[in-house]
């Protein structure tokens, strides 16, 4: 076939597209024992789709997001910080993300925005103590939101209302 020349083969041309998918493939993979992976731990890829997203952990370690020509909606309005500061892992090609994060925390974002870009309204004024939250975020074509609004958990749950139904009974 060789003396043909119909079928041509040199391992040469393949090279580097095998290179860049094999590359493409490992980063899609999940990283076996990097991270819990639970409530406390958010991992989420939106590969030409869409994922809206709520956490309400009380004990948040962070995330790993990725976005491919899709979106990701991560609601952590409910969570509580205690190993402070949580870590999010974002990438986003060609897509976006948009993170709600409680009022009273306070939201680093550091990393490579190209050809992209991102916004954080969470914090009126960047101050120098340490950030509940530390976004590292790898922006290519596309965009990342950050936003604080309040929980939409109640902060003391039922006490007004047992107490109003507690006051019609006597204890026997």
């Amino acid at each position: 076939m060789d003396e043909l020349d119909l079928i041509r083969f040199d391992f040469s041309d393949i090279l580097f597209p095998a290179i860049v998918i094999g590359s493409g493939i490992y980063l899609l993979m999940p990283k076996a024992g990097k991270h819990p992976v639970g409530n406390d731990y958010i991992r989420q890829l939106a590969l030409f789709s869409g994922a809206d997203i709520h956490c309400n952990s009380q004990d948040f370690k962070g995330a790993d997001l990725m976005a491919v020509f899709g979106g990701l909606d991560v609601d952590l309005r409910d969570v509580t910080v205690f190993d402070r500061p949580a870590k999010i892992d974002v990438f986003t090609a060609f897509g976006g993300i948009d993170i709600i994060v409680p009022e009273d925390h306070t939201v680093k974002i550091k990393g490579l925005p190209l050809f992209g870009g991102w916004s954080n309204k969470a914090n009126k004024s960047i101050a120098s103590e340490e950030a509940d939250i530390i976004i590292s975020a790898f922006v290519i074509f596309g965009g990342m939101d950050v936003k604080a609004k309040a929980s939409t958990m109640p902060t003391e749950p039922y006490e007004e209302e047992y107490e109003e139904q507690s006051q019609g009974y006597k204890e026997v």
